[in-house]
């Protein structure tokens, strides 16, 4: 089976999985990626007005085969100003 050597950035820095990790398929392998960095900004709410987190997976040759990233930035009320077409209440999402 595959190896990948997946690197994950919560704003501290990359960190390598110390050792690679067998998924059938890059396929796999971006599906777990996408699912950790979701549970990574879960995990880790930013206290500040912003956050990036990221992970990239290269295979067992060294070649980058997935990157992602979400970037969390906030304003309060009255830093800014709200925008017109943001409403006042969002729906938590699917977990509502």
């Amino acid at each position: 089976m595959p190896k990948f050597t997946i690197t994950t950035e919560t704003g501290q820095g990359p960190e390598t999985y110390d050792e690679p990790v067998e998924f059938p398929h890059a396929t796999a392998a971006e599906h777990d990626a996408q699912v950790a960095l979701t549970e990574m900004c879960r995990e880790g709410l930013p206290h500040d007005k912003s956050a990036r987190y990221g992970v990239r997976i290269q295979d067992d040759a060294g070649n980058q085969v997935y990157k992602a990233a979400l970037h969390f930035e906030a304003e309060r009320e009255g830093e800014t100003g709200q925008a017109p077409d943001v409403p006042n209440e969002l729906p938590l999402g699917p977990r509502d």
